[in-house]
């Protein structure tokens, strides 16, 4: 279902689990480049070493393509874990 023209786009937040502890920023953001509603992208890191927690969120304009994102996904790759956030929550 689309987002009415009237209503404002509420945007989302899409957690990208297991990642290898090499990959950065950079590589999520080329991994999700086709989505043209990619608003940012984010490897978590700890405070101190800086080291990667092997997690990351990548962040949409839109609820709506955050969910058509993950439905693509999941059925393209059959094993992947999508926790999809409203931002303002």
């Amino acid at each position: 279902m689309a987002v009415p023209a009237t209503v404002a786009a509420v945007p989302a937040s899409l957690y990208v689990g297991d990642l290898h502890s090499e990959v950065v920023d950079h590589h999520l953001f080329e991994a999700f480049a086709e989505f043209k509603t990619m608003d940012s992208v984010r490897v978590c890191r700890d405070r101190v070493t800086m080291k990667s927690l092997c997690y990351g969120y990548v962040n949409f304009k839109s609820q709506q393509d955050g969910i058509s994102l993950s439905l693509s996904l999941f059925l393209s790759l059959r094993h992947v874990y999508i926790i999809i956030n409203n931002i303002n929550d």
